[in-house]
């Protein structure tokens, strides 16, 4: 994830929180809305003294705007099911997560990025 990706996400989620909308932070700012959301779609980088001023708005510090925080994984089946009582519900629900396992393990392995690093010339130079 990029630094203006963990960025947008911690804003987006300060917004959330705070039950703002990015036009309240835009008017707080003195900014276009365009330029908020520019900002939280990870397009847009952010200056220091944008940082300072978003920061100083949700009164947290630019270090919490800037560092990556850890999600919680929630299995995206169980969340779809809910809850499964049956013996023969609950092994149907352990193989999809593991198929679903196994699909993103070799997905990662099926980038193009993975793919040129591994291709990478090695040396001890």
């Amino acid at each position: 994830m990029s630094m203006n990706e963990v960025i947008a996400m911690n804003i987006s989620n300060l917004l959330k929180s705070s039950k703002k909308k990015q036009q309240d932070l835009a008017d707080a700012l003195n900014m276009p809305k365009q330029t908020i959301s520019k900002i939280l779609n990870g397009a847009r980088m952010i200056s220091a003294p944008e940082l300072s001023k978003i920061a100083n708005y949700f009164s947290v510090s630019m270090d919490s705007l800037v560092q990556e925080k850890t999600q919680i994984a929630y299995s995206p089946i169980k969340l779809f099911m809910g809850e499964v009582k049956s013996a023969g519900g609950k092994a149907a629900i352990e193989t999809a997560e593991k198929l679903m396992d196994l699909y993103s393990f070799h997905h990662k392995f099926q980038t193009k990025e993975y793919i040129d690093k591994c291709n990478q010339v090695w040396s001890d130079e």
